[in-house]
């Protein structure tokens, strides 16, 4: 058989080809490194993170080949990381689809109590957040020693794009840490100016108002992007000032109105 630890290196580096050799000549698909505390699956789902297409490929593979000769897609390894959490780390959103294509549990916490979903939108990988959302996680799940929320972790850090693919999906903005802290009070602190118009819990026009201020400070920002309501009273919003148009398509003054 295959020396220890063989099988963890090449499912790390995304061999492919290695992986299936080594678990048809006997190697457990479910082995582990002590020295890094990764079995075979989350060392393939997380791996070594900027190598190529090709290899990202192989990755898949790897994963797959893994899930189908026996390794469970949910086994928390040494390091008490499940195979999503490990992928949705390294921002490998094909990984992420192969492991719920199998089978895994979307909101299966690790021992820090982060999902998959957490973790993506804390580190704003929007590819794989989108994929968790679409297939159901839940966009409420808290973690850490102050209850965060995915929407808390993900306007803390800035990440505009999460935001918005969160309160898309039902968060709410109104949800608090054990302290008391919204997302939007979490941005606010940061100075993310496109993150706490977005969140910000006011009435409909003043609201629009700021993340027009914000947008424009913001080159990235693509008015697509935000959540219909949004857009339809940024829209209105230019008639208004053109003379135009009146009144706000958001509710008018009527304090809640946001998502």
């Amino acid at each position: 058989g295959a020396e220890a630890g063989a099988l963890v290196r090449a499912s790390r580096e995304g061999l492919g080809e290695r992986v299936q050799a080594l678990l048809a000549d006997g190697s457990d698909p479910e082995e582990s490194d002590r020295s890094t505390g990764e079995t075979a699956l989350t060392a393939a789902a997380g791996g070594v993170v900027g190598t190529s297409l090709e290899r990202g490929a192989r990755r898949i593979l790897c994963v797959r080949s893994l899930v189908q000769a026996g390794a469970s897609a949910d086994r928390l390894d040494d390091c008490g990381r499940t195979p999503l959490t490990a992928a949705a780390a390294a921002g490998r959103s094909a990984c992420v689809k192969v492991l719920l294509d199998l089978g895994a549990d979307a909101d299966l916490q690790g021992t820090d109590g982060a999902t998959a979903l957490g973790i993506a939108v804390e580190q704003g990988h929007t590819s794989c957040a989108r994929l968790l959302v679409h297939r159901g996680a839940s966009v409420e799940a808290t973690w850490g020693g102050d209850k965060r929320t995915p929407l808390i972790a993900a306007a803390s850090a800035g990440h505009e794009a999460c935001v918005r693919l969160l309160l898309s999906g039902g968060a709410r903005a109104s949800r608090k840490d054990s302290l008391g802290r919204t997302a939007c009070d979490h941005a606010a602190a940061a100075s993310h100016a496109v993150c706490e118009s977005l969140l910000e819990l006011t009435t409909a026009p003043q609201a629009v108002s700021r993340l027009a201020a914000a947008a424009a400070a913001s080159p990235s920002f693509r008015s697509e992007d935000m959540p219909p309501p949004l857009a339809a009273g940024m829209k209105q919003l230019d008639l208004d000032n053109n003379g135009r148009g009146a009144g706000c398509p958001l509710g008018g003054d009527s304090p809640g109105a946001l998502p």
